[in-house]
């Protein structure tokens, strides 16, 4: 059998991925493609997969599945490929290095053969360490074999006729086509040369094994401007030896013009879909949590946190608003990605600090009317998924309201959802099904728990959650993505003290159960969830009646450490808000 190029089909792009998905764990980035190289599926020795493109905040590496048949491994900075005949062994199949902010280089040994590859490529996965990640990034995969040929596009069989996929095409006089994948995408897409001297882009918008071609103008095609005179007739080869195709032209005048491809591989785009964390308070802009407090007498002071040890103790603000206003949540209202605040009077009077850290930078009330003392502001939340907070009211009887918010400015204030009456309680908000905008998290007076998925002022759904009913003597005491899969979970306390967590999927519970290696009593109240270690996964923020805050810190539901936090108690006076 003739000797082909590598052949890559399958490769999903655009992929995109949650903010807190990929800064929690490595994502694989396409578990499912199709790697080729007829004729010769060991020729890769000296060969190189590279990705190239990474930000700073990117990483692109090997998932490490292990030594079992056909698994890709890590063992150092070599590449393994498991066993592919019984009692077979481990063998490596090359080594890498980079992948952290830089491009990502397998070089290849002798061993290494296309189902090798294949396997490799669908265990690479992408990973990013912003708490305000770029939205999108184009990297470059590139395989190359011994002979330094990059993998490239699936050749089809000419058709005639009506199933001639060029049937209607016509570029004037003295068509000459050439058939080359520019896009990478697998397919062989045409350039068609013409008198005018001009050339003719076609992309293969079909498949490989049914072509569909559609002419592609301005700056869509990667030829545009080129024009030697008379009578173009293209050609394509990797006439440099880099991997990829090269064009060279002919003309009327017998002269051939060399066009040097500057691009390479395939494109791969992926997105990052930023999710607004500041509803947990991070004032220090470090990624961890810190500790929001007010005193009885209206004052309000953070605590900044790195784990459970404060580093910065003092109040916020030049004023004390007094005992008539209360801290009623947190969030990030301008976008900045930096903590603010929101206060609520007896009056139901809506208020916000803008903060730059611990510093206010504007302070004023908001909204456009006040609602009065019967609605009270439960929760903040990303609801239009524009990366700035809005607010979520309940009324006495029952109905929800939301205000969507731009700084400072409600740019929606009214109403959402059917009323559910007065025995449902709104108990917080969070992203349960990972799409990048907050739902609303419900209990009934008996315990029922239930969500609202939420698509701006729209409830997509509606209805109860879980397996079974806990009971009224459990309440539900806030959200948090304690698994670190992008998407909110829920904690629980009971009457008796102690703390439950549901990890959610959705509207689907994958477990719940009680946490913790002990009951620590009626006494100590879960007043809120944050990454207080910075390991992108929620952890428990407790207070004791006698004001004592203590901080569990969990990775899923097992509890990691328990302790104090900060260096002193503050008193009974003061309560943790968040």
């Amino acid at each position: 059998m003739a000797y082909a190029v590598p052949i890559l089909t399958g490769l999903t792009t655009p992929v995109t991925f949650l903010e807190n998905a990929v800064n929690a764990a490595p994502q694989l980035i396409d578990a499912h493609v199709s790697f080729t190289a007829a004729g010769n599926p060991t020729n890769f020795n000296g060969g190189t997969l590279t990705v190239t493109g990474l930000l700073p905040e990117d990483t692109v590496a090997i998932r490490n599945q292990g030594t079992s048949f056909s698994q890709i491994g890590i063992s150092g900075s070599n590449v393994t490929f498991g066993p592919v005949v019984l009692g077979g062994g481990v063998t490596v199949i090359g080594s890498f290095a980079g992948g952290d902010g830089s491009t990502l280089t397998v070089t290849f040994n002798a061993n290494a053969f296309t189902a090798a590859i294949e396997a490799l490529i669908e265990n690479l996965t992408y990973a990013n360490s912003s708490d305000t990640p770029t939205a999108s990034r184009s990297l470059e995969l590139k395989v190359t074999d011994a002979a330094g040929f990059a993998a490239s596009g699936i050749e089809f069989a000419a058709q005639t006729g009506l199933a001639n996929p060029f049937n209607g095409v016509d570029v004037g006089n003295s068509s000459t086509p050439s058939l080359a994948d520019l896009d990478g995408d697998g397919d062989l897409d045409a350039v068609v040369g013409a008198s005018n001297g001009i050339l003719h882009y076609f992309e293969n918008t079909g498949s490989a094994i049914a072509a569909a071609f559609t002419e592609r103008t301005g700056a869509a095609n990667p030829l545009n401007g080129i024009d030697v005179g008379l009578f173009s007739a293209p050609t394509f080869a990797d006439l440099d030896g880099d991997g990829d195709l090269d064009a060279v032209i002919g003309e009327n005048g017998g002269s051939l013009k060399y066009f040097e491809n500057t691009g390479a591989g395939f494109a791969l785009v992926v997105n990052v879909t930023a999710q607004n964390d500041a509803a947990v308070p991070d004032f220090s802009s470090d990624s961890k949590s810190d500790i929001l407090w007010q005193s009885g007498s209206g004052t309000a002071a953070a605590w900044l946190m790195d784990g459970t040890s404060s580093t910065s103790v003092g109040a916020i603000g030049s004023f004390n608003p007094g005992p008539a206003w209360h801290i009623k949540a947190t969030g990030d209202f301008n976008g900045d990605s930096k903590s603010d605040i929101v206060w609520q009077g007896d009056t139901g009077a809506a208020a916000l600090w803008l903060l730059d850290g611990t510093n206010v930078t504007f302070a004023g009330q908001i909204g456009p009317f006040n609602p009065g003392p019967s609605w009270q502001i439960k929760d903040t939340g990303d609801f239009n998924g524009d990366g700035k907070s809005d607010i979520i009211w309940q009324g006495n009887d029952g109905t929800a309201a939301m205000w969507l918010m731009d700084g400072p400015n409600a740019t929606f204030a009214g109403p959402v959802g059917s009323n559910p009456g007065p025995t449902w309680q709104i108990k917080g908000t969070g992203d349960f099904n990972g799409d990048g905008k907050s739902d609303i998290l419900w209990q009934g007076q008996d315990g029922t728990p239930a969500v609202w998925l939420m698509d701006g002022t729209h409830a997509t759904f509606v209805g109860a959650v879980g397996p079974f009913n806990p009971g009224p003597s459990w309440e539900i005491k806030g959200t948090g993505d304690f698994n670190g899969d992008g998407k909110a979970d829920i904690i629980w306390q009971n009457d008796n003290g102690t703390p439950a967590i549901w990890l959610m999927d959705g509207t689907n519970v994958t477990s719940a159960g009680a946490v913790g290696p002990f009951n620590p009593g009626p006494s100590w109240h879960i007043e809120g969830t944050g990454d207080f270690n910075g390991d992108s996964k929620a952890d428990i923020l407790w207070q004791n009646d006698d004001g004592t805050p203590a901080i569990w810190t969990m990775d899923g539901t097992n509890v990691v450490s328990i302790g104090a936090a900060g260096s002193f108690n503050p008193g009974s006076d003061w309560h943790v808000i968040a």
